[in-house]
């Protein structure tokens, strides 16, 4: 197994004032280390995100990446199984939605666009 020793995502989390990473900052941690992950592009608006949906192929999951929203279940910002190029787009604006419900004034970087596992062991880090 290669390791690298890219670990300025934690340092720029910490100089941000932060102590949770956002979900492509504990991917790209992962891959540093080794651990195989999902194919998966953060997208910035609706258009964008069918785009790389299809591009990763369907069916994918689409989850809010904000460093103030950390519990994005809770807040009714992942979506899961989506099926189509339109299906993406309109799920992009319902969690845009959802995410300013659950927190107005969260920063937020983007949606997460994932290739959807198949079903499996899952393992949970915290």
């Amino acid at each position: 197994m290669k390791v690298t020793n890219n670990f300025s995502v934690v340092q720029k989390a910490l100089s941000a004032g932060r102590r949770n990473l956002t979900e492509p900052e504990c991917l790209e941690l992962l891959k540093a280390v080794g651990v195989p992950t999902l194919e998966h592009i953060l997208a910035k608006n609706a258009e964008e995100a069918a785009t790389v949906a299809k591009t990763i192929g369907f069916p994918v999951v689409m989850k809010i990446v904000s460093p103030d929203i950390v519990h994005k279940s809770d807040a009714g910002c992942v979506l899961v199984g989506v099926d189509s190029q339109d299906r993406v787009a309109g799920g992009f604006g319902m969690i845009l939605e959802n995410a300013r419900r659950f927190r107005s004034v969260a920063q937020i970087e983007g949606i997460l666009i994932e290739k959807m596992a198949k079903p499996g062991q899952e393992v949970i880090i915290g």
